[in-house]
C-alpha cells in the first residue's frame, strides 16, 4: 500500500505558510484506485498543482488512473478562473487525459459544476458524486 499524507501550503507575504487543508492519497491495490482525502479550506490552488504531480508520480509505480477525491467538508476559496486553471494545468500532464476521476462532495454547486464542465472541455473523465457508493461503483467501471 503507498500512501502519502501532505500538508498543503499557501503563499502569503512571499512566505510560505501552512493551510488547514490536508491531503492523503491511499493506493487501493485490490480494487486499483487511489482513495483521497482532501479537508479543510483551500485558498491556494499551488498546492493542489503539485498535490496532482506527486499523485501521477505515484501512478507510474502502479499503472492505476482512477481516483476518488473525497473533498466533503472542504472549502473552496478560490476564484472561478483559479478553477480554470486548475483544470488546464491537471490537463497538460498531471491527472488530466487518462484518468478517471470521482469526487465527492457535500453538495453539487456552480464552482463544482464549472470545474466538472472545464474537465470535460478538456476531454477528461471527471465526475462529481455525493454518494460515496454511486461515486466508488461508476469510477471502477471497465
Amino acid at each position: 500500500m503507498i500512501t502519502a499524507i501532505k500538508r498543503l501550503f499557501s503563499r502569503r507575504n512571499g512566505n510560505l505558510v501552512p493551510n488547514e487543508a490536508v491531503q492523503e492519497h491511499r493506493y487501493v491495490p485490490d480494487l486499483n484506485y487511489y482513495d483521497c482525502r482532501l479537508t479543510g479550506p483551500v485558498t491556494d490552488i499551488e498546492p493542489l498543482i503539485a498535490a496532482g504531480r506527486k499523485l501521477a508520480k505515484m501512478a507510474e509505480k502502479t499503472g492505476c488512473r482512477r481516483y476518488l477525491n473525497d473533498m466533503r467538508g472542504t472549502r473552496f476559496d478560490v476564484p472561478p478562473e483559479e478553477l480554470i486553471r486548475l483544470v488546464e494545468v491537471h490537463s497538460h500532464g498531471s491527472v488530466g487525459a487518462g484518468w478517471r476521476r470521482a469526487l465527492l462532495v457535500d453538495k453539487v454547486d456552480n464552482q463544482y459544476l464549472l470545474y466538472e464542465i472545464a474537465t470535460a472541455n478538456r476531454n477528461s473523465d471527471l465526475r462529481i458524486f455525493t454518494e460515496r457508493d454511486e461515486a466508488l461503483r461508476w469510477l471502477l467501471e471497465n
